[in-house]
Formats: C-alpha cells, structure tokens, sequence
C-alpha cells in the first residue's frame, strides 16, 4: 500500500484539507477534493471524506492512495 505522510504545523493554518492535499502533493483541485470524497484521506487516522475541513496544527495527514475507496458506511 501506498501511504504518504504529512503533520501540519503553522504553515497551514487556516488552509482546507484540498488546499493542503493540493500543494503538498502538487495535483489540480479536482485531485485533491476527490481523494478526500473517496476516503483516501485520514486525519490522526480517521477517514475525512469533507475537502473543505481545516485541520490544525500537529494534525497527522495521511494520504492512501494504493487503498481501495473506504466503505461509503465508514
């Protein structure tokens, strides 16, 4: 499995988890929003399906991208 790591510090304060994703990873937007719609996207590791949360300081992002898409349930 393919899983990428990232902790937020003061840098990306204030920024939404596609605007992180979209920078760190250097992807179009509509890259970065799907990987959080399809749950590819964890925060401290928990699935955040929402593009527009803002996650803070010390918050673990981890990116799975060789995951198939999390339950719809989940």
């Amino acid at each position: 499995m393919n899983t990428d790591r990232l902790v937020l510090d003061a840098s990306h304060a204030g920024q939404t988890l596609s605007a992180v994703l979209r920078r760190w990873r250097d992807v179009p937007w509509s890259t970065a929003k799907e990987w959080c719609t399809r749950g590819k996207v964890t925060l401290n590791g928990t699935i955040e399906r929402d593009p527009a949360a803002r996650p803070g300081s010390g918050v673990v992002v981890e990116l799975h991208l060789g995951a198939r898409p999390a339950d719809a349930a989940a």
